[in-house]
């Protein structure tokens, strides 16, 4: 088994403060909500990703650090491809560039973090909304937030040969209703993404796919919820055989409540 995780070991080192604040000013264009970085600037015990291999009697080996400065609590994906897995994460800059970066596992070992796309998203705190990544063979799709100049955006951006190279992404959703937390999936059908987005009438689960032989997105709203914030979680999708299995968190009568829904191209 193979495990990557975001590791604080640097942080608590550093003896810095760990209570983040909610950062309600960067609620439209950041996703909801975000959380300050405890540092600024100062990047003294910066949040690092780690790797490492696991045998059959969980013995560790391997363990790498791929990743020196990341952001604190964006979540991590990993898709394995037919050249082997693909990690995909938000990276955090000196000059708090807060863009999503690749790397792949070889035979050497991981390579060299490279961009998915330059966003050049400036942000000096954590907006809590990781990647997604999915695999086909040598096809990979990557789907995130990101909000440049203010502007949240949720994009896909495609590679041919296993996560190496990347084209332009493609613009799925915008706007400041737009709360990303997006998840991906790909079968022989075509893409499939979905996400969040909360309005003044409340939030709801977004469900696009893409042809995989070209022709118009297909997109639907899968349902609206009484949850709100950061309350109703990360939505997640997989696909079989052509039909997509999407489970997300609502609230009801104040309490987590998990559900799902099966959907088809046909519906």
């Amino acid at each position: 088994v193979g495990i990557a995780w975001l590791d604080g070991r640097k942080t608590a080192s550093a003896g810095q403060d760990h209570d983040h604040m909610e950062g309600a000013d960067h609620a439209s264009a950041k996703g909801g909500t975000a959380e300050h970085a405890s540092t600024g600037h100062e990047h003294a015990g910066e949040m690092t990703l780690r790797a490492a291999r696991f045998d059959g009697a969980l013995a560790r080996s391997e363990e790498t650090e791929i990743d020196a400065s990341t952001c604190d609590c964006c979540g991590t994906d990993a898709a394995l491809t037919n050249a082997g897995p693909v990690l995909v994460y938000r990276d955090r800059t000196a000059d708090e560039i807060r863009d999503i970066v690749a790397v792949r596992r070889e035979s050497k070992g991981w390579t060299t973090p490279a961009p998915v796309h330059a966003d050049g998203w400036k942000m000096p705190a954590c907006p809590l909304n990781g990647p997604a990544v999915a695999a086909m063979g040598a096809n990979v799709v990557v789907a995130w937030y990101t909000a440049p100049d203010e502007k949240p955006v949720l994009r896909l951006a495609r590679s041919t040969d296993g996560g190496r190279t990347f084209a332009a992404p493609t613009d799925i959703d915008q706007g400041s209703a737009l709360q990303g937390r997006v998840d991906v999936a790909i079968d022989n059908s075509g893409t499939w993404l979905v996400w969040l987005r909360e309005d003044a009438k409340g939030q709801s689960v977004q469900l696009e796919r893409l042809p995989a032989k070209g022709g118009a997105p297909q997109r639907i709203e899968l349902a609206r919820l009484a949850g709100r914030g950061r309350a109703t979680g990360f939505p997640q999708i997989a696909v079989r055989g052509g039909v997509a299995f999407v489970v997300w968190t609502d609230i009801v009568e104040g309490r987590p409540r998990l559900l799902g829904m099966k959907v088809s191209p046909a519906s």
